[in-house]
């Protein structure tokens, strides 16, 4: 169930929605490709964190200052490295771990969550996206583990896409 508010600017922001809402298509994705989750309270009009979370594989946890990123410039660059198109015209093999573990649960059919987590004042978007990283334990932030690496002591370290 959805619970909606009205706004000027732009589309209803969204304060609860079940896991019944799906993330729209781009180009050559299936519409639905991802679930999307609202957590309580959030409002799409303003930034925020969201995470990602491939069934399997592991998640990642981002942050935004307008909605379109998470909705819809990951399905364009998941798209994009399906398609065998460049990341960006002068970065050609650039794609981050997180479009390529997205573009290949595409693939595989595995199922895919994206969680719009909580509203963060804009000024402590970095701050509260480190921390959530630590604490929700998102795996894939960052470079893929070295082989046998354990993910709390020798994998290499966590970092942030700034993109």
């Amino acid at each position: 169930m959805t619970a909606t508010t009205a706004t000027a600017a732009g589309p209803p922001a969204i304060e609860c929605t079940s896991e019944g809402e799906k993330v729209s298509g781009f180009r050559t994705l299936p519409d639905g490709w991802a679930d999307l989750i609202v957590a309580c309270g959030v409002d799409r009009n303003k930034p925020g964190i969201y995470e990602w979370r491939i069934e399997a594989v592991g998640t990642y946890i981002g942050k935004y200052t307008h909605i379109r990123r998470p909705l819809r410039e990951y399905a364009r660059n998941v798209a994009r490295r399906l398609a065998g198109q460049w990341y960006r015209k002068n970065n050609t093999n650039g794609f981050r771990r997180i479009h390529v573990e997205l573009a290949q649960a595409v693939k595989s059919k595995q199922r895919i969550t994206l969680t719009i987590l909580e509203n963060v004042a804009p000024a402590r978007l970095n701050q509260r996206e480190h921390h959530l990283i630590r604490a929700r334990g998102a795996t894939l932030n960052g470079p893929r583990p070295v082989a046998g690496a354990t993910q709390q002591t020798d994998a290499a370290p966590l970092k942030t896409a700034t993109d």
